[in-house]
């Protein structure tokens, strides 16, 4: 949607509530982290669990793998990108 100038915001508060929860859940991000640990290191948790607990945390630490796509057209020949704006 484009807002024209002088034109009300439906939101006029903005993102208060969006950033008051942010810091609510900042409050407990040692805990999760320390919660995460925990499960990837209990033996006695299904071993699933645990391997999904070690991905998470690898995702958010160190970003998820990348993905190479390759493209070629018709016959192996080159291709033409055309962008065009609006």
């Amino acid at each position: 949607m484009v807002w024209k100038k002088g034109q009300r915001s439906p939101n006029p508060g903005g993102r208060r509530t969006e950033m008051n929860a942010r810091k609510q859940f900042e409050k407990f991000g040692k805990e999760a982290l320390q919660l995460i640990e925990e499960v990837i290191r209990n033996p006695e948790v299904d071993i699933k669990v645990r391997l999904d607990a070690a991905k998470y945390m690898c995702d958010r630490a160190y970003g998820k793998p990348t993905q190479d796509t390759v493209i070629s057209a018709k016959d192996g020949g080159s291709l033409i990108a055309v962008i065009r704006d609006g």
